[in-house]
């Protein structure tokens, strides 16, 4: 009996952790209260014991920016302000004055103005400078707000003062914001007679109906290329209703998976828009992300559109906004994206490190993706990181660095500013529409003299000799010519200097060679 005597009481010690901890593990809803408590626990110490008053305001949204930042890269948690903003960049409209502005050397020029618009029937035109905004400096309010402080609720005022062309005195204009509309579409056109072209932006509210409207413009052509490259995406719903444009009726498009909402499946709803017998290539890019990627990827499987360019950025998770009491929200992602033939869009991602390294990896060629079958002929596609294209055009990398540090030292804008400060009146005169340009115009030498002038004089006279003198004279040439007629039909200007879009029109003028094989005949069965 006397071991017994000593046995029981540790017995029962040992039981009486075991116990708790057996609940513990037994009970996830109770650590999460624990979890919660500590949370509580910590911000009311901080309040009341910290050495100086505490701004609980700025520890609460500090503390939900890093819960967001954990989980994942996209999960989010967006101020009152930005919240605003995100929903006006896709609902595609906003408050705002109807310029398109351009910072150049801490001036703010006015590069096009909305015919009919505030700022246009307050008297601004397109190349004046903006110098202050109510009656604060320009520069000063850049430095603090940025140009979104001419933006605001529709029937506000906001006065600026602007000095013209030329003009050493400035004059005074009064603007009334109205509701502004931003378009989806950045420019259609016919790059021949046959081919045409749309370029779409971002995914809003208004993509759709900006789809049809550009295909009818261009008389409904047979041979189309979508340009997706640096579209981050948007709305789901316009994406599906652009897939749906192209696709037959009851196509899958995309379906979503996750752990605490139901799977969801998307198909098309209605008979194509785009004709059966219709040949289409889509662009995309490192920068194609989200909505451009579901819309790629399903086109893709189904072997209905050669996808040409780069591999996409790889963001295939579904935001959630759950708004909050004083205007902010959180977007949380709660499932995945996931194309007809099974493929997961997202791409790894370690949630250990900073998230720069991961928006740096986009695109990247090192992603070993999983093999698939397309639905129609079961060719080989690639998953698990954004979309493969069907023809991958390889960036040079020498040449984008130097392209990239031009833009970057504003040579091509400063150039192209200078140019038309002197010579708008003449242009406007002798070219009233942009066929005209287009048959007519010549770069003069000194054009081309001043834009080498700019590059040296920022450092950059090597990355000139890179990109080649005639490419950087035609890209002026081309500036010049959106900056008088908009972005549409100057497309064309640039068709040289762009690979991808050379290699798509390319596959089309050639199809029965180099597009339809790529769509219509299978690969072998192999033991994937």
């Amino acid at each position: 009996m006397r071991p017994l005597r000593h046995t029981l009481p540790v017995l029962l010690l040992l039981a009486s952790v075991a116990a708790p901890l057996r609940a513990e593990a037994a009970s996830p809803a109770r650590r999460e209260r624990a979890h919660r408590a500590k949370l509580c626990a910590v911000f009311d110490r901080m309040r009341r014991m910290y050495v100086d008053s505490v701004d609980t305001q700025f520890v609460a949204e500090e503390a939900i920016r890093a819960m967001a930042a954990s989980l994942d890269p996209h999960t989010e948690y967006l101020p009152a302000e930005e919240m605003e903003r995100f929903r006006s960049l896709y609902r595609g409209k906003f408050g705002g004055v109807g310029l398109g502005l351009l910072l150049l050397r801490d001036s703010l020029v006015v590069t096009t103005v909305t015919p009919s618009g505030p700022a246009w029937q307050a008297g601004v035109r397109p190349d004046d400078r903006i110098v202050r905004i109510d009656g604060r400096d320009v520069a000063e309010l850049l430095r603090q707000e940025g140009i979104g402080v001419l933006q605001g609720d529709p029937g506000t005022e906001v006065t600026v003062e602007v000095a013209g062309r030329g003009i050493p005195a400035y004059r005074t204009c009064r603007i009334v914001r109205k509701q502004i509309s931003q378009p989806s579409i950045e420019s259609r056109c016919l790059l021949d007679s046959t081919i045409g072209y749309i370029r779409v932006a971002r995914f809003g509210q208004t993509t759709l109906a900006e789809l049809h409207r550009a295909y009818a413009a261009l008389e409904e052509p047979d041979d189309l290329i979508l340009d997706l490259r640096g579209n981050r995406g948007g709305l789901l719903r316009q994406a599906i209703g652009m897939a749906d444009f192209f696709l037959p009726k009851g196509s899958l498009i995309v379906s979503t998976r996750g752990r605490s909402v139901p799977e969801a499946e998307y198909r098309a709803r209605t008979a194509p828009q785009f004709p059966e017998r219709g040949r289409l290539v889509v662009l995309i890019d490192e920068a194609s992300a989200s909505a451009s990627e579901v819309v790629a990827g399903a086109l893709q499987d189904w072997d209905r559109a050669v996808v040409v360019g780069r591999r996409s950025f790889g963001k295939g998770l579904v935001q959630r906004q759950f708004p909050l009491d004083d205007g902010s929200a959180l977007l949380l992602v709660v499932s995945r994206y996931h194309t007809p033939s099974g493929r997961m869009i997202q791409r790894p991602y370690d949630t250990t490190t900073d998230r720069s390294a991961y928006y740096a990896a986009a695109g990247s060629d090192s992603l070993s993706g999983t093999p698939f079958r397309t639905l129609r002929t079961g060719r080989r596609v690639y998953g698990g990181g954004g979309i493969t294209p069907d023809l991958i055009v390889v960036r040079d990398s020498t040449v984008a660095a130097a392209e990239e540090a031009l833009l970057r030292a504003q040579v091509f804008q400063e150039a192209t500013q200078n140019y038309l400060d002197a010579e708008r009146p003449r242009l406007e005169e002798e070219y009233p529409d942009y066929p005209a340009f287009e048959t007519r115009f010549r770069l003069l030498e000194s054009c081309c003299e001043e834009l080498l002038r700019l590059a040296a004089a920022h450092g950059l006279a090597e990355e000139v000799e890179t990109l080649g003198r005639d490419r950087c004279c035609r890209r002026l040439r081309a500036a010049i010519a959106q900056r008088l007629f908009g972005t549409d039909e100057p497309v064309r200007l640039t068709l040289d200097d762009d690979p991808v879009l050379m290699r798509a029109v390319g596959t089309l003028r050639r199809w029965n060679e180099a597009g339809a094989p790529l769509l219509d005949t299978p690969l072998p069965q192999t033991n994937e």
